[in-house]
Protein backbone atom coordinates (compact mmCIF):
# COMPACT_ATOMS: atom_id res chain seq x y z
CA UNK A 1 0.00 0.00 0.00
CA UNK A 2 2.23 2.74 -1.06
CA UNK A 3 1.03 6.55 -0.57
CA UNK A 4 2.03 8.88 -3.03
CA UNK A 5 1.76 12.67 -2.26
CA UNK A 6 -0.67 14.57 -3.13
CA UNK A 7 1.51 16.60 -6.08
CA UNK A 8 2.15 13.03 -7.57
CA UNK A 9 -1.73 11.89 -7.37
CA UNK A 10 -2.48 11.08 -10.52
CA UNK A 11 -6.04 11.59 -12.58
CA UNK A 12 -7.83 13.85 -10.39
CA UNK A 13 -11.00 14.86 -11.03
CA UNK A 14 -14.39 16.37 -9.53
CA UNK A 15 -16.90 13.77 -6.89
CA UNK A 16 -20.09 14.85 -5.28
CA UNK A 17 -19.95 13.27 -1.82
CA UNK A 18 -22.87 14.50 0.39
CA UNK A 19 -23.56 17.47 -1.85
CA UNK A 20 -20.10 18.91 -1.51
CA UNK A 21 -17.04 18.82 -4.32
CA UNK A 22 -14.20 16.42 -3.49
CA UNK A 23 -10.71 15.64 -5.45
CA UNK A 24 -10.70 12.43 -6.19
CA UNK A 25 -7.86 10.33 -7.32
CA UNK A 26 -7.10 6.70 -7.60
CA UNK A 27 -3.70 7.07 -5.50
CA UNK A 28 -3.34 5.85 -1.79
CA UNK A 29 -2.40 10.15 -0.86
CA UNK A 30 0.41 10.76 2.24
CA UNK A 31 -1.67 12.38 4.88
CA UNK A 32 1.35 14.61 5.71
CA UNK A 33 1.36 15.91 1.91
CA UNK A 34 -2.15 17.62 2.81
CA UNK A 35 -2.19 21.08 3.53
CA UNK A 36 -4.02 22.39 6.52
CA UNK A 37 -7.48 23.16 5.94
CA UNK A 38 -8.50 19.88 3.79
CA UNK A 39 -9.57 16.69 4.67
CA UNK A 40 -8.03 13.56 2.59
CA UNK A 41 -10.48 10.54 3.29
CA UNK A 42 -10.07 6.96 1.70
CA UNK A 43 -12.96 5.23 -0.40
CA UNK A 44 -14.40 1.91 -0.31
CA UNK A 45 -15.96 0.05 -3.12
CA UNK A 46 -18.82 -2.41 -2.55
CA UNK A 47 -18.40 -6.08 -2.04
CA UNK A 48 -20.33 -5.77 -6.11
CA UNK A 49 -16.85 -4.21 -7.25
CA UNK A 50 -18.84 -2.07 -9.66
CA UNK A 51 -17.06 0.99 -9.29
CA UNK A 52 -19.52 2.84 -6.72
CA UNK A 53 -18.82 4.74 -3.73
CA UNK A 54 -20.21 2.64 -0.58
CA UNK A 55 -18.42 3.27 2.76
CA UNK A 56 -15.43 6.41 3.06
CA UNK A 57 -13.25 6.22 6.35
CA UNK A 58 -9.94 7.66 7.43
CA UNK A 59 -8.26 4.67 6.41
CA UNK A 60 -9.50 1.80 3.90
CA UNK A 61 -7.98 -1.66 3.65
CA UNK A 62 -10.30 -4.19 1.78
CA UNK A 63 -11.95 -2.75 -1.80
CA UNK A 64 -9.74 0.46 -1.53
CA UNK A 65 -10.66 2.48 -4.86
CA UNK A 66 -9.33 6.15 -4.21
CA UNK A 67 -8.61 8.87 -2.08
CA UNK A 68 -11.45 12.13 -1.35
CA UNK A 69 -9.87 15.22 -0.72
CA UNK A 70 -11.37 18.64 0.31
CA UNK A 71 -12.35 21.92 2.42
CA UNK A 72 -15.14 19.84 3.93
CA UNK A 73 -15.37 17.77 6.73
CA UNK A 74 -17.78 14.20 6.45
CA UNK A 75 -20.60 13.49 8.92
CA UNK A 76 -18.74 10.47 10.20
CA UNK A 77 -20.63 7.93 12.22
CA UNK A 78 -19.48 5.66 14.98
CA UNK A 79 -21.10 2.15 15.95
CA UNK A 80 -19.98 0.15 18.70
CA UNK A 81 -16.17 0.01 18.88
CA UNK A 82 -15.54 0.39 14.91
CA UNK A 83 -14.38 3.34 13.22
CA UNK A 84 -15.98 6.08 12.02
CA UNK A 85 -17.85 5.58 8.77
CA UNK A 86 -19.11 7.72 6.35
CA UNK A 87 -22.28 5.49 4.43
CA UNK A 88 -22.53 6.40 0.60
CA UNK A 89 -25.76 7.34 -0.77
CA UNK A 90 -26.49 4.71 -3.82
CA UNK A 91 -29.35 5.48 -6.60
CA UNK A 92 -31.64 3.00 -5.87
CA UNK A 93 -33.70 3.36 -9.60
CA UNK A 94 -30.00 1.85 -10.69
CA UNK A 95 -29.79 -0.99 -8.15
CA UNK A 96 -33.66 -2.03 -8.90
CA UNK A 97 -33.24 -1.64 -12.69
CA UNK A 98 -29.95 -3.76 -12.54
CA UNK A 99 -31.38 -6.45 -10.67
CA UNK A 100 -34.30 -6.36 -13.08
CA UNK A 101 -31.59 -6.83 -15.99
CA UNK A 102 -28.87 -9.10 -14.45
CA UNK A 103 -32.38 -11.49 -13.86
CA UNK A 104 -33.22 -11.19 -17.37
CA UNK A 105 -29.63 -11.88 -18.86
CA UNK A 106 -27.73 -13.91 -16.88
CA UNK A 107 -26.71 -17.50 -18.46
CA UNK A 108 -27.62 -20.88 -16.87
CA UNK A 109 -24.34 -20.00 -14.50
CA UNK A 110 -25.44 -16.66 -13.15
CA UNK A 111 -23.20 -15.00 -15.25
CA UNK A 112 -24.30 -11.38 -17.66
CA UNK A 113 -22.33 -11.42 -20.39
CA UNK A 114 -20.06 -8.05 -21.02
CA UNK A 115 -21.77 -7.00 -24.57
CA UNK A 116 -25.47 -7.08 -22.07
CA UNK A 117 -23.66 -5.08 -19.28
CA UNK A 118 -22.23 -2.30 -21.68
CA UNK A 119 -25.42 -1.38 -23.26
CA UNK A 120 -27.10 -1.54 -19.90
CA UNK A 121 -24.56 1.33 -18.58
CA UNK A 122 -24.86 2.93 -21.65
CA UNK A 123 -29.17 3.69 -20.59
CA UNK A 124 -29.06 3.34 -16.90
CA UNK A 125 -26.44 5.01 -15.65
CA UNK A 126 -27.18 6.31 -11.64
CA UNK A 127 -28.82 9.78 -11.22
CA UNK A 128 -25.91 11.36 -8.89
CA UNK A 129 -25.28 9.09 -6.11
CA UNK A 130 -21.97 9.90 -3.98
CA UNK A 131 -19.46 9.85 -5.87
CA UNK A 132 -20.21 10.41 -9.63
CA UNK A 133 -17.40 11.66 -11.81
CA UNK A 134 -19.08 14.79 -13.93
CA UNK A 135 -16.12 14.91 -16.38
CA UNK A 136 -14.32 17.71 -14.46
CA UNK A 137 -10.70 17.24 -14.12
CA UNK A 138 -7.75 19.07 -11.83
CA UNK A 139 -4.16 19.44 -12.42
CA UNK A 140 -3.51 20.68 -8.51
CA UNK A 141 -5.60 21.42 -5.28
CA UNK A 142 -4.93 25.36 -6.68
CA UNK A 143 -7.51 24.45 -9.70
CA UNK A 144 -9.88 22.16 -6.85
CA UNK A 145 -9.89 25.63 -5.07
CA UNK A 146 -10.57 27.98 -7.94
CA UNK A 147 -13.45 25.62 -8.98
CA UNK A 148 -14.76 25.24 -5.23
CA UNK A 149 -14.71 29.17 -5.00
CA UNK A 150 -16.65 29.50 -8.42
CA UNK A 151 -20.00 28.07 -7.00
CA UNK A 152 -19.51 25.93 -10.40
CA UNK A 153 -20.52 22.97 -9.18
CA UNK A 154 -23.52 24.31 -6.53
CA UNK A 155 -25.82 23.01 -9.62
CA UNK A 156 -24.97 19.51 -9.20
CA UNK A 157 -26.31 19.69 -5.90
CA UNK A 158 -28.97 16.85 -5.45
CA UNK A 159 -31.84 18.10 -3.26
CA UNK A 160 -33.92 14.81 -2.86
CA UNK A 161 -34.07 13.14 0.27
CA UNK A 162 -33.00 9.07 -0.21
CA UNK A 163 -33.85 6.86 2.79
CA UNK A 164 -31.04 4.40 3.56
CA UNK A 165 -31.64 1.81 4.73
CA UNK A 166 -28.70 -0.34 4.94
CA UNK A 167 -27.21 -0.09 8.56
Amino acid sequence: MKRVSLDNAYDMHLAMVNDKPYLFTEDRIDDSTVPSGYKAYEVADGDDCDGRFARIQNFILVNFIGTIIGRDELPMEQYGDHVPVYWCRYDEAYDKAYEEFEYEHADEEGDVWEEHLLDFEENHMPEDPDGEDYGVTFNSLKDYDEYYDSGEWEHLIDDTEIEDDRR
